[in-house]
Order: structure tokens, then C-alpha cells, then sequence
């Protein structure tokens, strides 16, 4: 019979009694179980085969997810994928469905988030991506704030893109549904920095405004509906950027 301290100690160690089973990892050390004779449970081990290192991570999901993924019917074209620039977040994005991972054409993406986050970094790096698959990019900026050489760091050509400043949601979504790019075999992307910036027909030329302020969401609500189908059909990527608004009294998603 086991003595009572040893029993009690191994009691410790193992967080259960003997008869109870419990399916979470166990919280002792490697070197605490090999002195009291505890087994390791499976998963709890550690493996030779388990990467490390953040790169061997990466590489063990690519090569894991190259032999179980079944690509299935889903929105977007899965046959030509743009890069984010990051390996992690194109895994994070369509990884489940697709080996390599990436942002597949035919979709519509937001980037939303508070100012100076990198919104126009990612929006810039993935349009740098069409550009190096042959695609053709418009960009529309209604802030202003993007120029050559900015765009130059990664990758993204600003002098071959179709480069405007709209001031109106309608200036923006309504070119896309007559656009015809020079490679309709490759994924095209329009790019828009940002939709908070964006204003309307009635609160630019109206002399009060805006007073209900329902007018900008009804037009984007519009928009959305009539131009989601055009990317589909033309396997066009639209990416676009948003702002969080920060209110005090409602908290930043107000």
C-alpha cells in the first residue's frame, strides 16, 4: 500500500484523486512528476516534433494545413489569394479553408480601428499584393493623406494606380460598378482610405445640412447592396478602412 504522505503528495501534484478524471492539462512541472513517479498524460509531454520557435510554428500549421484542408464552395475566388503581408494574419483570415491562407477576390473587407493603428499600412501592403500579381488597383483617398513614397515602402505603386480623392459615398461606389481593368483573369482591387471621411450630396451643398444625419448611412447602406454583387460577378477586392469615433459619453464603438 502507498504511504499516505507519498499518496498525498502525488494527490497535489496530480490536482485529482486517483478515481476522478480531469480533462484539463496538469499545472505541475516536468521536474515535480519525474521525482514523484507521476505518468504523463497525453498532451501534457513534451514533444521533440513541437515547434518552438514562432517560425517553426508558422511552418508546422502551413504543412498541417496542406494535408487536411478541403477547400469548399465559399464566397470569393480561392484560386488567386492576396497577401496582408503577414503570414500569421493570412492564416488568421482563410487559413481553415485554404493552405497558404491570404484574402481570396470577388469580397468586400474593413479595417476599422482608432487613428494611427496602421489601417493605411495594411490597406497599402495588400494593394502592393494586387499590383505584384498583375492586377490593377484604384484607390480612392478621401483624406489625402497617402502619397508616392509612402505607398513605395510596401510595395504599391501609387503613379500606376487609378489615384482620386472623392468627397461623396457616391463618388466612390458608383465608378465601381463601370469599371473595366485592363486583366479581367486577374483579382483587381479598389482600396478606400477611409469611409469616415466620406460625406454626402445634402450635407455639402444644402445650406443647413444634414439635420437627421441618416442620410450618409442610408447611401452607404445602398451602395453595399447594389456594388457587392458587381465584385463578385467581376472577382473585383475591395478593401476599405473605417475609423472607431471616440465618444466619452458612449464609449469608442459610438
Amino acid at each position: 500500500m502507498e504511504p499516505r504522505a507519498a499518496r498525498t503528495a502525488r494527490e497535489a501534484v496530480l490536482g485529482y484523486y486517483p478515481s476522478r478524471v480531469v480533462p484539463t492539462p496538469l499545472p505541475a512541472t516536468c521536474a515535480t512528476r519525474r521525482r514523484l513517479g507521476v505518468a504523463f498524460t497525453r498532451g501534457d509531454a513534451p514533444s521533440p516534433d513541437r515547434p518552438r520557435s514562432l517560425s517553426g510554428q508558422v511552418a508546422s500549421r502551413l504543412a498541417r494545413a496542406s494535408r487536411t484542408v478541403q477547400v469548399a464552395a465559399s464566397a470569393g475566388d480561392g484560386e488567386r489569394l492576396i497577401s496582408t503581408g503577414s503570414t500569421l494574419l493570412d492564416l488568421a483570415i482563410s487559413g481553415g479553408r485554404f493552405p497558404q491562407g491570404g484574402i481570396p477576390g470577388g469580397i468586400l473587407v474593413e479595417v476599422f480601428g482608432p487613428s494611427g493603428c496602421g489601417k493605411t499600412v495594411l490597406l497599402s501592403e495588400i494593394a502592393g499584393g494586387v499590383q505584384r500579381q498583375g492586377g490593377d488597383v484604384k484607390f480612392y483617398d478621401p483624406e489625402g493623406r497617402l502619397n508616392a513614397q509612402f505607398g513605395s515602402l510596401f510595395g504599391f505603386k501609387v503613379e500606376d494606380a487609378e489615384y482620386s480623392r472623392p468627397d461623396t459615398v457616391p463618388e466612390v461606389f458608383e465608378p465601381i460598378r463601370t469599371w473595366k481593368p485592363r486583366h479581367d483573369d486577374r483579382v483587381n482591387g479598389i482600396f478606400a482610405d477611409s469611409l469616415a471621411a466620406l460625406s454626402t450630396v445634402l450635407e455639402m451643398d444644402a445650406k443647413d445640412g444634414d439635420k437627421m444625419g441618416m442620410r450618409r448611412a442610408k447611401e452607404f447602406s445602398e451602395a453595399c447592396r447594389k456594388t457587392c454583387r458587381v465584385l463578385a460577378q467581376k472577382n473585383f477586392l475591395m478593401v476599405c478602412s473605417n475609423q472607431i469615433r471616440q465618444n466619452l459619453d458612449a464609449g469608442p464603438f459610438a
